[in-house]
């Protein structure tokens, strides 16, 4: 193939040529990839222009430095997909950061001392921190809405003509600090709106016009971690933590006064396969009641993201579901125990207790041990609940509770008298695998009137497929009576 392509090119300088190209060492583009500077200074927009001009291909450098008098465009680092760290600081004519079209990744971003910055620009996902400080003439943070989270610390510090965070509001999570200071302009924090979870300090000072900053973000984030909380040095209402926390209680006491609504969320369910019986719930609740069910959320088995204490105080659930949560993590159980203890309802059904890891949820049951591994798949009958107790308002209108659930879990022990833990623990129905004849005692239902809290264990899972109306009026009473607690 060599030999054919040479003899059509006769001349002895095109055969050098061409054999050169062909064999061309594999180090030759190697050492061209070498001598690209990593690093780079841009000082003026010439020298930026130039660059973008003899190195169009390059799409990563590990830090980027713009600082000129004169820069004013930053498109010829377009074709940038990802740099090590950002810094544009002290260009007094740029007015904003459009440019940056194709950049995906950044890891650390420095926007300082740009006086006449009046919008920000596409970034690309910040793998640690993004600082914006003294950008005298910035009002918002438009720009860069596409932002979701932030690996790192996020600082707004001294940016004379901010107004406003508008620019943050599809901002979930910061995975470190979260500064906000020295703005004198700034009034509106409500851009936070959507923020989740801080993952250490929050610091809201100086800022003499901030009158309010009990938005439901940071409300809740209060709630969740207000030992680590710096708020100080702003208008009236955000003047300090424990001010800032009263407001935020008045503001939650005020909403749930007014609201006969039950907001239930469902951790995680098992029954991915049947959402049926929530679906039915949300929507049907007036058939059991005057009292109005709200399943606010549903998370099933495999398919749900890490529950946290600022999830858990955004949406404010008045009850918490546990429907044979099988893969919660410490931390996760954590959350559970300290949401339920703060006055909130608690509902556990049997298969959540099969796993190991589950066992400190026992505390809120009012229970000694665990129902153990064993499951009996048989469909339950007319008689396979016995109740106990049939004045208990969660039997309301069910003076025989007839399930279909297809799911009871049992540790085999028989005789359940010596499980009960606490005074307050009432074992009020027993439930039978009824395979043969009245068959074996296999689970319970319990109730546990801690004084701040109600939790109800049930051993069958009545959120499986076809559910009866009994198991639909014994869940909305169930939910009624854990809810009773909440002021």
């Amino acid at each position: 193939m060599v030999r054919s392509w040479i003899t059509l090119f006769p001349s002895r300088l095109n055969r050098a040529i061409i054999l050169f190209l062909i064999f061309l060492p594999n180090g030759c583009s190697d050492d061209y990839k070498d001598n690209i500077p990593r690093d780079i200074s841009f000082s003026s927009q010439e020298e930026l222009d130039k660059w973008a001009e003899k190195y169009p291909s390059v799409i990563s450098l590990d830090r980027v430095h713009i600082s000129g008098e004169d820069i004013t465009d930053l498109r010829g680092l377009r074709q940038l997909n990802y740099i090590e760290e950002l810094v544009i600081t002290e260009n007094p004519e740029l007015t904003n950061l459009s440019g940056f079209d194709y950049l995906r990744h950044v890891r650390n971003v420095v926007i300082s001392n740009n006086p006449r910055l009046q919008s920000l620009g596409k970034l690309g996902e910040i793998r640690n921190n993004l600082e914006i400080r003294e950008n005298q003439e910035l009002p918002d943070l438009s720009g860069i809405d596409y932002m979701e989270f932030i690996g790192g610390d996020l600082q707004i510090i001294n940016n004379r003509n901010l107004k406003s965070l508008q620019g943050l509001n599809n901002i979930r999570s910061i995975g470190q600090k979260l500064i906000i200071t020295d703005n004198p302009s700034l009034v509106d924090i409500s851009g936070l709106n959507n923020l989740r979870s801080v993952g250490s300090d929050l610091h809201i000072e100086n800022n003499p016009e901030l009158s309010s900053c009990n938005g439901i973000s940071i409300c809740s984030l209060l709630s969740c971690s207000g030992d680590r909380f710096n708020i100080e040095n702003n208008g009236l209402e955000c003047s300090n933590v424990e001010e800032l926390r009263l407001k935020c209680d008045s503001v939650r006491n005020k909403e749930l006064s007014s609201d006969t609504t039950i907001r239930v969320r469902v951790l995680e369910s098992i029954h991915y396969n049947y959402p049926e019986f929530w679906n039915y719930l949300n929507a049907n609740s007036s058939e059991f009641g005057d009292t109005k069910i709200q399943i606010i959320d549903v998370d099933y088995f495999f398919y749900y993201p890490e529950i946290t204490c600022e999830e858990l105080e955004r949406q404010a659930p008045d009850v918490i579901i546990l429907d044979n949560a099988q893969s919660l993590t410490e931390d996760e159980i954590n959350v559970v125990k300290d949401y339920v203890r703060k006055g909130n309802g608690l509902i556990v059904t049997g298969g959540s207790l099969r796993v190991e890891s589950n066992q400190e949820i026992l505390d809120l049951l009012g229970l000694k041990y665990s129902m153990g591994s064993r499951t009996y798949f048989e469909t339950s009958m007319v008689d396979s609940i016995e109740i106990l107790d049939p004045a208990h308002e969660i039997f309301c209108n069910l003076p025989v509770y007839k399930t279909s659930s297809r799911r009871i879990y049992s540790g085999g022990h028989g005789d359940y008298s010596g499980i009960v833990k606490t005074p307050n623990c009432e074992i009020v129905a027993l439930i039978w695998n009824i395979s043969n004849e009245r068959g074996v005692l296999t689970s319970f239902i319990s109730c546990n009137e801690n004084t701040d809290y109600k939790a109800v264990f049930v051993g069958h899972s009545p959120a499986g497929p076809d559910p009866s109306q009994d198991d639909y009026r014994f869940f909305y009473n169930l939910l009624v009576y854990v809810a009773e607690t909440k002021d």
